[in-house]
Formats: C-alpha cells, sequence, structure tokens
C-alpha cells in the first residue's frame, strides 16, 4: 500500500569538517528540533529529534505533526573513514561504529566528550519514512542541514524533492 511507505531514498551527502563528539550531536539534534518546531510548528512544538539506536546511527523524528505510534521517520547515516566513489561505487575503507545504545544511551550523551565522528568522516544520508510518516521534504532536509553546518559537518548535493517520494507513493498522485 502506497501509504505505508512514503520516502526510502538517498538524502544529501555529509563529511565532517571537525570532530564532532556525543554531547556535540545530542546538542546538534535539541537545535534541529527547535528549527523544525520553528518553522512548521511554532504553537503547538510537536517536532522531537533524537539519535537513533540503531546499528549504523542517525536521527529519529519520535514526534512530529500528525505522529501516529506507529509512524516513522528517520535519517540514517553510516559514517566512514577513507570513501572512495570508484565508477559511482562508495568503496569503503573503515566504518566508523555507531555506540551500542544498551551501554551508552543517548541519554547519557550530554556532556560526553567521547568522539562520535571524527574530522574527515563522511556519509550519505538515507531517508525513511513509514507506516502513515509524511514524506521527507526538501525544505525539513535544508533545515537540519542548517543546523548540521553550524556543528562543522559539510552537508551537499542535496536530493530533488521528486526523489523523496517512494515510488509506489509517485504513481498513486500522478
Amino acid at each position: 500500500m502506497a501509504t505505508d511507505i512514503r520516502t526510502y531514498t538517498y538524502g544529501f551527502h555529509i563529511k565532517v569538517l571537525k570532530s564532532i563528539t556525543k554531547n556535540d550531536y545530542v546538542t546538534m539534534c535539541k537545535k534541529i528540533t527547535l528549527a523544525l518546531n520553528e518553522r512548521f510548528d511554532p504553537h503547538e512544538k510537536r517536532f522531537l529529534a533524537e539519535p537513533e539506536a540503531i546499528t549504523e546511527g542517525g536521527i529519529v523524528l519520535s514526534s512530529f505533526p500528525g505522529k501516529t505510534r506507529t509512524a516513522y521517520k528517520s535519517m540514517r547515516h553510516p559514517m566512514c573513514m577513507g570513501t572512495r566513489n570508484i565508477g559511482g561505487i562508495c568503496v569503503t575503507v573503515k566504518d566508523i561504529e555507531w555506540p551500542d545504545f544498551r551501554r551508552s544511551p543517548p541519554a547519557y550523551w550530554e556532556f560526553d566528550a567521547t568522539e562520535l565522528f571524527p574530522k574527515k568522516s563522511e556519509s550519505w544520508t538515507y531517508l525513511k519514512a513509514f507506516q502513515g510518516a509524511s514524506r521527507w521534504k526538501l525544505t525539513e532536509l535544508r533545515i537540519i542541514a542548517g543546523v548540521m553546518e553550524d556543528y562543522g559537518l559539510e552537508c551537499s548535493q542535496f536530493p530533488k524533492g521528486k526523489d523523496l517520494i517512494a515510488p509506489r507513493a509517485w504513481e498513486e498522485i500522478m
């Protein structure tokens, strides 16, 4: 059913220009929350961006306008060092481990100066919006990228708006 998957595609590219700590990441998520609420939901403030407890790492919107119990909206970003683009294929020299949330839940990341992403690591974001969540919008990505750039993450190569619609959802609106 088209309403089950709204977005399932690559987002923008991230290059780490300065080392990012666990504290930086939590603070960045809080600022993303503030920026999304200011732009899209200034009165009710229903957006909440948090580090996602997922193997490759990322940000989950655990709350947003229209959120149902099962709706899911996530931006994943498996970080790596030494990525080389060879004929359109990314060859990774070393993956950056996302912390084990059982040992280090994000609630304890505030004030933690442990390096999360080393300088010069990079990633392609991967966007997911399932189970009735609204599809990702280019304006949301630009807002998130703007906050990320304040922390030394260079964001580039954004998708086109039409690329943010899952193929079956696109067919449904055509």
